[in-house]
């Protein structure tokens, strides 16, 4: 299951998602199914939101939730995703992270970044993830992760496990 999650805003990557199904649904359509939050999106995102929806009546692999999501449905949800591909655009996480980056090394969840993506790599010491270029890249790195499964999951355990182990080690997280 293919993770996409959060506001639907171009910065986000949110344009790519259209492309990413037909790629994937094209080289591997009997073994993703995404799950694709669609939540305050700007008005120059419609078109691509409607093509979102399009795409939902052809493939029947796609979940759509429509709106605001609360944090006891958002921790519900991880754990039903495998894969997260991080959309964002570079610049974005050049010097800045994302939530959804701390929610999969804390769900266990895989991850496809985009190349460079220098300060999530920081979080990211155990190789649980695969970089990418373009959305086909993405798609490709994705059905890598597939084909690669338990060993994705593995380092990606071990990951949770030691952003965990450090943050209980850390005195202004004991303080608080």
């Amino acid at each position: 299951t293919i993770g996409i999650l959060g506001e639907s805003r171009f910065d986000k990557g949110f344009f790519k998602i259209p492309k990413l199904i037909e790629d994937l649904n094209s080289k591997a359509l009997d073994k993703v199914k995404f799950i694709i939050q669609i939540n305050n999106y700007p008005k120059n995102l419609l078109e691509v939101r409607n093509e979102i929806y399009a795409l939902s009546k052809v493939y029947k692999n796609i979940e759509i939730l429509d709106g605001y999501i609360d944090f006891f449905e958002y921790r519900k949800l991880l754990k039903t995703i495998n894969i997260i591909p991080l959309l964002h655009q570079l610049d974005q996480l050049k010097k800045c992270g994302s939530g959804i980056v701390f929610s999969s090394i804390v769900n266990e969840i895989p991850m496809v970044i985009p190349k460079d993506a220098i300060f999530v790599k920081k979080f990211l010491n155990h190789n649980s993830f695969l970089e990418a270029e373009n959305v086909v890249e993405y798609s490709n790195n994705i059905i890598r992760i597939i084909e690669n499964f338990p060993l994705f999951l593995q380092l990606a355990k071990k990951q949770s496990f030691s952003y965990k182990n450090k943050l209980n080690f850390d005195a202004l997280n004991n303080r608080i």
